[in-house]
């Protein structure tokens, strides 16, 4: 079987990952106007499947733009803001206690409504809870 012929070399994927902060629609843009020829998102991924470093070198540009993202969040909670203060601790001050979830138990871990209902394999049939519940004569 003849090997398929590549339009664009690994280096020429590589620039277009970097100046696209490796967005696949944005590096296939990229590489069309680089040679002129076409170039479609998935080309891009095929590329990054078959060259390892091109592999690396997308992770290190979204690690390089996470930390960017992270300095500018951090930049906006030292200058009072609170929505950034509020998302912050949200999502890395969990361990601290600051996140939102829904209460399925009280406070003292006993059901927020007596006699609710166990649904999963080790429930009542609707037969056995019928004879549970009728009045005793």
């Amino acid at each position: 079987m003849a090997k398929k012929k590549e339009y664009f070399t690994a280096e020429q994927v590589e620039v277009a990952l970097r100046q696209s902060g490796a967005i696949y629609t944005l590096a296939a843009k990229i590489l069309t106007k680089m040679n002129g020829r076409p170039c479609v998102p998935n080309t891009v991924k095929n590329y990054i499947k078959r060259y390892k470093g091109l592999a690396k070198v997308e992770q290190e540009v979204r690690d390089g733009t996470l930390d960017m993202a992270e300095s500018k969040l951090i930049s906006k909670i030292k200058d009072g803001n609170l929505t950034a203060v509020i998302f912050y601790l949200k999502t890395k001050g969990k361990d601290r206690g600051y996140v939102e979830r829904g209460e399925v138990t009280g406070s003292s871990g006993s059901p927020l409504m007596p006699g609710i209902l166990r649904i999963g394999p080790e429930s009542k049939s609707s037969e056995a809870w019928a004879k549970q519940s009728a009045p005793q004569s």
